[in-house]
């Protein structure tokens, strides 16, 4: 009997004897020879354990013991870290490190935990604290490192300075791996099955959860934890909020080994012989399942799922939109519904960007004088960003001119727009606009939404595998690491969110940064972004839509935060938190609920706002549909009154009033590219 036979007969014992599993489609087994490496690294005698940072993807080997540094631009090897022994559980990144447990060499030795400089490859410390066993985990939350020491069920708090253990916290004997999440820990019980969940501040057990058997490897995503339980093969949705298992899919992938990654609202498991297979996390249904040699291991990060073939000792990079290009869902998407751009209207707005990016007049300057020196242009102070009038416009700016060319490639604006870009995007003018921000008095500048749309420029680049943008995206990294950790320091402090309808909106700017760090896989953005929106934005109810707009406002506050909420929570809880928090949405048609905004005045710069939140009312509308679970009546309403406010605004964006022209053509473009769906 061949494989893929074989692998159906395993799907359906393991659906008859969990009783409780959703039923698999029939066609989801593939060969893995359709997807295609993008390329392939050979690093050991095996490779296992995979992370990933802002600038890097680290690989675990043995033959050598070694953690290996991937440049993700490149796809080439870059530093090996050589440990003193065998690296035998999975990794994890915090405070400047990356985190290794070790099983003792030879065999007999104690374990112990390696800790490497992200900055320098340079092994920097070794602690005592090592894992209980093989195929166990490591974690970090804001202040800790956490790792499970023995077998009986020691989760011990390192002090990741010293590495003494500053807390005990006992769990169910036989639980290896922790996963830090919104201020909690949670421990799977491979030895059982159940999952449980530690308070990270007190280090209190406050709850368990029962999974199928054996759940080792878990993952984060959708407003869920995920459990990989190679007792059955199964992978079982444990809901963060109430602690409950919600339900259990069956993937037919029993046995040792595999890892588990969330990423663009799909679950993604390898197994040995089964290096892939992708379950939506909406519908809760295994959706494809590539099968063949390899697996063991993964990580997604950079645009790409990088996978370990454990015994070849290799890790191959599969770009992910090419995977989910062999995995489409059965539904059009919200981006699919969107009006597609064609070359005339990308031409038009990008001859708006190109009309100002290097336009040093007329400016608006928002700077703090530390001395009298400090007078002066704002292309002295900013000269990669000093056009289109302020900072953040010329910013984004260069996002526009970035992503249509992403778009349009062969675009007769396509060399200007990259001559432009170049001529911006030097080493030397970034350098200089990281020192500006480095200086005194500069805490807040451009916080939140420049820095939230610089970052947004950094994930395009990123995501382009151009070889110019490339260089383009590698200067820019002092500056994006820089706006980054200035918005994480921010989130933590800032205790109110901010509901205007203008540029200092905290739910507009979560919404990008949240999209950037998906891109660049940084786990401790998302972490920070997840838990800002269940402290400002869970328990909101009956948001005054009818109080909207503002005279001047660009941005909807309501509107802004239910399109963020749709990118934190999962379908079903989302429609329910919807519900309350706009429990007007009409299901009629003929129920006009919400109308465009009158534009009175387009030469007035505070007037012509509201073009732009005609524009963004447009995407925001689009983006809750997209969030909503299938079938659900308010996608149609939401899509037609989206329609009807791109109708309203798009035929003006034409750059006649420089003081609409220098911005506005961002907004059309982030909405009719879709750019905050895909």
């Amino acid at each position: 009997m061949n494989h893929f036979a074989w692998r159906a007969i395993a799907l359906s014992l393991c659906s008859l004897a969990c009783g409780a599993l959703p039923a698999s489609p029939a066609n989801v087994s593939r060969p893995m020879s359709e997807l295609h490496a993008t390329v392939t690294l050979h690093l050991g005698k095996t490779a296992d354990w995979v992370a990933i940072t802002p600038d890097a993807v680290w690989v675990a080997s043995t033959g050598p013991y070694a953690v290996h540094r991937i440049d993700p631009h490149t796809n080439t090897e870059v530093a090996t870290v050589v440990l003193a022994g065998e690296p035998c559980a999975g990794l994890a990144t915090g405070f400047g490190s990356l985190w290794v447990p070790l099983c003792g060499k030879p065999y007999g030795s104690p374990n112990s935990l390696a800790k490497v400089d992200l900055q320098s490859n340079v092994l920097s410390a070794v602690y005592s604290a090592g894992p209980a066993a093989a195929e166990g985990g490591v974690t970090t939350s804001r202040d800790s490192v956490w790792l499970v020491t023995d077998k009986d069920g020691s989760l011990a708090r390192i002090d990741p300075s010293s590495g003494a253990v500053l807390q005990i916290v006992r769990v169910p004997a036989g639980s290896y791996n922790p996963l830090y999440e919104q201020g909690q820990i949670w421990v799977s019980h491979a030895a059982g099955a159940d999952i449980s969940r530690v308070d990270a501040a007190t280090g209190i057990l406050e709850a368990t959860a029962k999974t199928h058997a054996g759940p080792r490897f878990l993952t984060t995503g959708a407003d869920a934890v995920w459990t990989l339980n190679q007792g059955d093969g199964s992978l079982t949705r444990v809901d963060t909020m109430s602690s409950r298992a919600t339900t259990t899919i069956a993937l037919g992938t029993p046995g040792h080994g595999g890892d588990i990654a969330f990423s663009d609202g799909m679950i993604f498991t390898t197994m040995p012989k089964v290096p892939l297979s992708l379950v939506d996390a909406a519908s809760a249904t295994l959706r494809c399942q590539w099968v063949g040699a390899g697996g063991d291991s993964l990580a997604i990060g950079h645009g790409a799922i990088w996978l370990t073939d454990y015994r070849a000792g290799t890790i191959s990079r599969f770009e992910l939109k090419d995977v989910l290009a062999h995995c489409p869902a059965d539904q059009p998407g919200a981006a699919e519904h969107a009006a597609a751009l064609d070359v005339a209207a990308a031409t038009r707005f990008a001859n708006l960007a190109l009309k100002c990016v290097h336009e040093e007049f007329p400016t608006h300057i928002s700077h703090t004088l530390n001395s009298a020196a400090d007078a002066r242009t704002a292309r002295a102070l900013w000269p990669a960003f000093y056009g289109c009038f302020d900072w953040h416009s010329a910013v984004h700016g260069h996002w526009l001119l970035t992503r249509l060319l992403r778009e349009f490639p062969d675009a007769p604006f396509a060399a200007t727009a990259r001559s432009e870009l170049a001529r911006s995007l030097t080493p030397e003018n970034l350098a200089a606009e990281v020192a500006y921000l480095q200086q005194d008095n500069r805490a807040s500048f451009e916080r939140p939404y420049g820095l939230a749309w610089l970052l947004q420029l950094c994930a395009e680049l990123r995501q382009w595998n151009d070889p110019e943008a490339q260089q383009w995206s590698q200067a820019l990294r002092g500056l994006e690491g820089e706006a980054a950790s200035r918005l994480k320091s921010w989130l933590p402090k800032l205790h109110y969110p901010i509901r205007v309808g203008e540029h200092d909106q905290t739910a507009f700017s979560f919404g990008l940064m949240w999209d950037w760090a998906g891109v660049t896989g940084d786990a401790e953005m998302r972490a920070l972004l997840s838990d800002a929106a269940h402290r400002f934005y869970r328990k909101d109810r009956e948001c005054p839509l009818t109080y909207e707009p503002s005279g001047e406002d660009f941005l909807s506050p309501c509107l802004a935060e239910a399109d963020f909420m749709r990118r934190v929570l999962e379908p079903r809880t989302y429609a329910r938190w919807l519900s309350g928090f706009l429990p007007g949405i009409s299901r009629h048609a003929e129920i006009a609920w919400l109308t465009p905004a009158v534009v009175t005045d387009r030469t007035d710069p505070k007037l012509a706002h509201l073009d732009g939140l005609n524009l963004s009312r447009a995407w925001m509308l689009e983006g809750m549909a997209k969030g909503l679970p299938d079938g659900d009546p308010r996608i149609r309403i939401l899509r037609q009154v989206a329609d009807q406010h791109r109708e309203a605004a798009l035929p003006w964006i034409t750059g006649e009033h420089y003081e609409g022209g220098h911005w506005l053509g961002t907004f059309a473009v982030y909405l009719t590219t879709a750019a905050g769906l895909r």
